[in-house]
């Protein structure tokens, strides 16, 4: 982990294979930003480190899928690595909080989703920041539900698309629906909306428009 605005060399003492992930300033989870400026040496992600070694096998599976990743795709699999990432580099020595703190932010991130499920950028990372939490505690808060953040959001999402398209007019189409509410990749919506319904987001349009018509 390393911050570019930090003189740092880095010395290999043997051969190696690298992977390399530029990250925007702007766009860096808390927990990273405060691994790069520790320096602390490298972070080990071999077997048994828990949450840091699902990273790093995040990261080669975006590497090998590279090619056959549209760029909503790669958005996603990206951020999922940087929660995953964030949350394996907090201090474990960092308190869990109590149960009704975790029940008070998950009250607090189910109004704040709510609020915001039309935000195509919505995620574990940006509702840590703008609630001035860790993305660890977003995940602790949700441990107990079954789900996690941002299959949570997904859902939520894919409930009020699922309204829209079976209750409205008939002049929204599907890619009008899915960009209204945060899909960015038509493909995407379609495929993960069949597979929580058992039905096209198409399908359910016509059979809309049918019903409209008597």
């Amino acid at each position: 982990m390393w911050d570019s605005d930090l003189a740092r060399a880095f010395d290999a003492v043997e051969p190696h294979h690298e992977l390399s992930l530029l990250l925007p300033r702007g766009m860096v989870p808390q927990g990273l930003a405060a691994a790069a400026a520790r320096a602390s040496g490298p972070v080990p992600v071999g077997a048994g480190t828990g949450l840091a070694a699902i990273a790093a096998d995040q990261l080669r599976a975006i590497v090998r899928e590279l090619d056959h990743l549209s760029d909503a795709g790669l958005a996603i699999a990206c951020q999922n690595f940087f929660d995953t990432l964030d949350s394996a580099l907090v201090p474990t020595v960092e308190a869990s909080p109590s149960a009704s703190a975790r029940a008070a932010l998950l009250n607090r991130v189910r109004r704040y989703v709510e609020d915001r499920l039309d935000d195509p950028e919505l995620s574990a990372s940006s509702v840590a920041e703008a609630l001035d939490v860790s993305v660890r505690s977003l995940h602790l808060a949700f441990a107990g539900t079954g789900t996690t953040v941002g299959r949570w959001i997904r859902e939520r999402r894919l409930k009020v698309c699922y309204r829209e398209l079976a209750h409205g007019s008939g002049e929204r189409t599907v890619t009008d629906v899915a960009f209204r509410w945060g899909f960015n990749d038509v493909a995407h919506f379609s495929r993960v909306f069949k597979q929580t319904y058992g039905i096209t987001p198409s399908r359910v349009v016509a059979l809309a428009r049918r019903a409209a018509a008597g």
